[in-house]
């Protein structure tokens, strides 16, 4: 009785496996796309189309039967520059924030200083803390406006040599120049935190404006990371600007 039963069924398997056959072998037969458009309903037309498609889903199929995607290398370069235009657009909302911080910093220094003059020399008054205030007010100005210099790469630098160089070899100096910026930015972040650690902890203030020090002292590793994301964010930019002034040329 199994031997019947598994007889029947292989039976119906190589039927299916023919009819499956036929019907792709079919497909291109004219008199079968005639037939299919004068009665595109028919059962065999449909489950020929079906098949088709299952075979077309198949075929990205590997051996193992894992699903092999296949990537097109231009959708993935345009995702991937769909991403990196994201990222230069936060970075310009963070230069805007740091340029306007810096801008802040800058004109609240000017006007204590104009107000202490005013003071001084017309009323004989003068601002006990104002040496203070604008010692701070220029740190912050400082360390949030060297985000925007490292952006546009004009930090004070002796390139005499480097300008006599060729091409190529100026790019490369430029590259591991900013590579060891990015360094030298993440060693003082890492080591000036134990110090603010300690300010913030032992509240230390300032003798005059009785200000905490762990403000003016927590601008240096904060302007140092800025500087070396936008660094990092520059040097990533840097091959699509190339290839882009190349295009343009």
């Amino acid at each position: 009785m199994h031997r019947v039963v598994l007889a029947m069924l292989l039976v119906h398997r190589l039927g299916a496996a023919y009819a499956q056959d036929k019907d792709v072998r079919d497909e291109g037969d004219p008199a079968y796309d005639q037939q299919c458009a004068t009665s595109p309903s028919d059962e065999f037309c449909g489950r020929g189309r079906a098949r088709l498609r299952g075979q077309d889903q198949r075929r990205g199929l590997s051996r193992g039967g894992s699903l092999i995607r296949r990537v097109n290398p231009r959708a993935q370069a345009n995702r991937g520059s769909a991403v990196l235009d994201r990222v230069v657009i936060a970075v310009r909302w963070l230069l805007a924030i740091t340029r306007t911080a810096a801008a802040a910093f800058l004109i609240a220094s000017v006007a204590i200083n104009f107000v202490n003059i005013i003071g001084r020399y017309f009323f004989s008054v003068s601002i006990p803390w104002a040496e203070e205030m604008m010692l701070f007010l220029m740190v912050g100005c400082v360390f949030t406006g060297c985000c925007a210099v490292a952006w546009e790469g004009r930090q004070i630098r002796m390139d005499v040599v480097l300008a006599i160089l060729p091409h190529k070899l100026r790019v490369l100096i430029d590259v591991l120049s900013e590579l060891v910026m990015i360094a030298a930015a993440a060693a003082v972040t890492v080591f000036a935190w134990p110090v603010i650690s300690q300010l913030a902890a032992f509240d230390e203030r300032s003798q005059a404006a009785n200000f905490p020090l762990v403000i003016p002292q927590m601008m240096l590793p904060v302007g140092y990371t800025l500087m070396a994301l936008v660094v990092a964010v520059r040097l990533l930019v840097r091959p699509r600007s190339a290839s882009r002034a190349d295009a343009s040329h």
